[in-house]
């Protein structure tokens, strides 16, 4: 297999001209599939942009003709990891798109409880074992947590780690078992961005492109990622500089 990153993986999908097999293979799924892939190019070519009002996660990588393309490589991939204001507003947006009687059936105040949860995970935070290399890459942040040389118990991720986020992530795959309908259209949003940011918006995905194929985000691809084995969804830690932060990550793992 390819030693491309996913984001060069990306680029070469869009290159017209490409002759890294990988991406040579996908395309050629595409064309199969009806897409007009001599219209190519990458979203930020596009002019795609993140958007800033919504709290929406980017889903577009590429764009074939018409269609907006969310690109995996292959393996284990992410389809959101956004902190927690956003993933909150995900997980309300999602609950939104249905009709007040049948969000009755799915115990509101129960999801509700559970995205105020993770609108309140650390958005800046120091591990432990990451203290002094916040000091030394980031040290007025690190300072302005520390006391006398310790974390101060409202950043100390460790500290959140154990207590909240177990809570969290047991609730959160209780809820999804418990209400599939929720759980679809969670798995899509998170595929395609479509509740937070419209259905018709640039930076939300209609198709997805892997080396293995090239299909719509439709009902029948959204149920095979809620009820693939690889699927997960749990807060995870995402440092950088040393500084951690909370997010609310989607995985699964594209095969063939």
């Amino acid at each position: 297999m390819s030693k491309l990153t996913a984001k060069q993986f990306e680029r070469e999908c869009a290159d017209p001209y490409t002759t890294e097999p990988l991406a040579v293979q996908a395309r050629n799924h595409a064309m199969a599939a009806g897409a007009d892939i001599s219209e190519s190019q990458t979203g930020k070519e596009a002019g795609i942009k993140n958007p800033r009002k919504g709290g929406g996660e980017y889903k577009t990588d590429i764009v074939f003709g018409s269609h907006r393309v969310s690109v995996k490589k292959d393996g284990a991939v992410q389809l959101s990891s956004a902190e927690g204001k956003t993933s909150a507003n995900m997980i309300r947006k999602v609950l939104q798109s249905f009709p007040a009687d049948q969000r009755t059936l799915m115990d509101e105040p129960r999801l509700q409880k559970l995205a105020d949860a993770i609108e309140k995970m650390p958005v800046k935070s120091l591990a432990h074992h990451n203290v002094e290399k916040a000091k030394e890459r980031k040290p007025i942040i690190a300072e302005s947590m520390l006391e006398n040389g310790k974390i101060r118990p409202q950043f100390d991720w460790d500290k959140y780690s154990t207590t909240q986020r177990p809570w969290i992530d047991k609730e959160l795959r209780d809820y999804l078992a418990q209400y599939p309908v929720f759980k679809h259209r969670f798995v899509e949003e998170a595929l395609t961005g479509r509740y937070t940011m419209g259905h018709d918006n640039s930076a939300s995905a209609s198709h997805v492109l892997t080396p293995y194929y090239y299909k719509p985000i439709d009902d029948e691809y959204i149920n095979s990622v809620a009820n693939s084995p690889s699927f997960r969804a749990r807060i995870s830690a995402k440092s950088r500089g040393g500084v951690t932060s909370g997010t609310l990550r989607i995985d699964y793992e594209v095969c063939k």
